[in-house]
């Protein structure tokens, strides 16, 4: 059956094997061989990219994509209004009062006690604030992974890895800090270069090169946090590099969404 010879040839030769003695243009082995270059998912049969493409064009799958930036609304609102609350006290000035944006760490707002000694009353709603973000970006993973222009196996194991990332970064706040710190910043990178490597085959420049810029800080981050390079810069460091993944996970959000919306 020449089908299947062809799937044979595909399988043991490669992709441009197959290619080359591929004749048949309604073949769904031609189709599975030449690939779909806008998704970028060679594997896919074209009833399984309509079926896809309804299910993302549902008016409830639309609505997902709100999700993330929502999530990132209410992280920002909880943020401030914990830090409002929070009595005083940074590792350098431990007796300066309220919360300083210079050298006050996120963490400090989810401690039962802050660093001047007095009770935190602003420990739940900071939690709370963290919560929100590790999900929005979570969901991203989950939500978007399948538009990346990887294939099937990457695109899974993206989804995951971003999820357990988010799942670590949630027990920051607790006696786990470091560990949960590390293996999410492990987890987390990962699934981040393997997106900039989607952004590369898509030429989207301008989202890569943000994304690489996103990364070095965080990268910055881990440094100075383990070897103490600059350590007295980290906080205000940790808030830049925080406010630039929120900007680039909400740019990229728009492009996914905008992509399945006219795919």
């Amino acid at each position: 059956d020449h089908c299947h010879w062809i799937h044979l040839v595909y399988s043991v030769g490669g992709c441009g094997s197959a290619r080359s003695f591929c004749t048949s243009e309604h073949s769904s082995i031609c189709w599975i061989a030449r690939g779909n270059e806008t998704t970028g998912d060679r594997f896919q049969h074209p009833k399984a990219q309509r079926t896809n493409l309804r299910v993302r064009n549902k008016p409830y799958h639309r609505l997902l994509n709100f999700l993330t930036p929502v999530c990132f609304l209410l992280f920002v609102i909880l943020f401030f209004y914990g830090a409002s609350l929070y009595p005083g006290g940074s590792y350098r000035y431990p007796l300066n009062e309220g919360y300083d944006m210079v050298n006050n760490y996120i963490c400090n707002l989810m401690g039962t006690t802050a660093l001047n000694g007095s009770p935190n009353p602003g420990r739940t709603i900071s939690i709370v604030s963290w919560v929100a973000l590790g999900t929005g970006v979570g969901f991203f993973f989950y939500h978007q992974s399948s538009s990346f222009q990887l294939s099937r196996t990457l695109q899974k194991i993206i989804r995951l890895s971003g999820v357990l990332s988010m799942v670590f970064i949630l027990l920051m706040f607790t006696v786990w800090h470091d560990t949960v710190l590390s293996i999410s910043g492990i987890i987390g990178s990962f699934s981040i270069a393997t997106l900039l490597v989607s952004l590369w085959k898509e030429k989207k420049l301008y989202l890569f090169f943000f994304g690489v810029i996103s990364l070095i800080l965080l990268m910055y981050n881990a440094l100075s946090y383990f070897t103490f390079f600059h350590i007295e810069t980290l906080p205000l460091i940790q808030k830049i590099t925080l406010i630039c993944m929120m900007l680039w996970f909400l740019i990229l959000n728009v492009h996914y969404a905008r992509k399945q919306t006219s795919a």
